[in-house]
């Protein structure tokens, strides 16, 4: 358990700028690792941040790679603080493992599924260090986010104007993402 622990919070520790730099040379496509490995089981090595198609998806993967041990502090506290008693007496009654899970466990971590997913919507729309260090928001524009956008408006082409608009839909968007969450957990909680 220690093991396992430790592998899912160790990302959390490095910055994110050496993550990217550690996995844009580990999904290098001519000296990668990662390639290494597919070309000694008989696969293809796949081009990963130079392919207009995998350079996305890949970003994604690492971020989660990366995200999924800060999350889940939120989410082992949430089930922390569901109270021993409750699901004993479901015991009691009768409910087995599954049914203690749908109408127990999870019912009773809403609010921290409420916050993590809305905290990393938030999050991810501010995605910037992954896109800059690895992408540049190649190739052909397919890494291209929102964030990374605004910094390149602002400090490459020096047109704060069109910066600023960027921010301000960026906020706009996570803002009503952020309501439409708060609203549908509202609801949930109000059943």
């Amino acid at each position: 358990m220690g093991a396992l622990r430790t592998a899912v919070l160790l990302p959390i520790t490095v910055s994110i700028a050496l993550t990217s730099v550690m996995w844009n040379l580990l999904l290098d496509p001519g000296v990668g690792p990662v390639n290494g490995l597919l070309r000694s089981l008989g696969l293809a090595a796949q081009p990963f941040f130079r392919s207009e198609g995998q350079a996305l998806p890949s970003l994604i993967a690492i971020c989660t790679w990366r995200g999924v041990g800060y999350w889940m502090f939120f989410m082992l506290g949430g089930l922390s603080a569901i109270p021993p008693e409750v699901n004993e007496a479901a015991a009691i009654d009768g409910a087995g493992a599954w049914r203690r899970l749908w109408h127990i466990t999870l019912p009773l971590m809403r609010r921290s599924f409420g916050f993590v997913l809305i905290a990393d919507t938030a999050a991810n729309f501010l995605l910037f260090a992954p896109v800059y260090v690895i992408t540049a928001g190649g190739p052909n524009g397919s890494t291209s986010l929102l964030m990374f956008e605004a910094y390149r408006a602002a400090f490459t082409l020096l047109d704060n104007g069109r910066s600023l608009a960027i921010s301000t839909v960026i906020l706009v968007i996570v803002g009503a993402v952020a309501m439409l969450e708060l609203r549908f957990f509202r609801a949930e909680d109000a059943a």
